[in-house]
């Protein structure tokens, strides 16, 4: 289970007799977070910062056939296959039906206040920055266009981006 890119860090961790428990801090990508001893061994001088989750959403796996499947916070749903699945891909947009603006009124946003996201994040910060490291803050939702590719599917928002630009 998990991508590529926890496998090498767990097979790193293993070569130089350290923790292999990866966990994983990017669930679509299945992007592993390293141990501080190996960050360490490899003299890496930044850590990253993750945001949390809002405290009044917890992701649910589904198995569903062949796949193991979720549905973000947005309400994107995502699908990995059970057997050799590296990553997660989008498999529904919640806006990919609407055809006006004003229907963008009844699709309820994440609140990006929710106590629940900023919980912790000052002692992590405090705690990196007393160590020396540079920090890198990580986005909470993909990029500007990644955002409106999820919300709205691939084919969707570019044909709003050429022949609908109100949507």
């Amino acid at each position: 289970e998990g991508a590529v890119i926890s496998g090498v860090c767990q097979g790193l961790a293993r070569y130089f007799g350290l923790n292999d428990n990866v966990p994983i801090c990017e669930i679509v990508q299945q992007v592993a977070l390293p141990e501080e001893n190996l960050l360490q061994k490899f003299e890496v001088d930044t850590r990253p910062i993750f945001p949390n989750g809002p405290n009044n959403w917890e992701i649910t796996f589904k198995q569903t056939g062949e796949y193991t499947t979720f549905v973000d916070e947005w309400g994107v749903e995502w699908a990995m296959p059970k057997d050799d699945g590296l990553y997660f891909d989008m498999i529904s947009h919640p806006l990919v039906n609407i055809t006006q603006p004003n229907e963008l009124k009844n699709y309820k946003i994440p609140d990006p206040t929710n106590p629940g996201r900023f919980k912790g994040l000052r002692e992590t910060v405090e705690k990196i920055a007393t160590l020396g490291y540079a920090i890198m803050v990580m986005p909470p939702y993909g990029g500007v266009f990644e955002s409106g590719f999820w919300l709205r599917g691939y084919k969707q928002f570019f044909l709003d981006l050429g022949g609908n630009p109100k949507m």
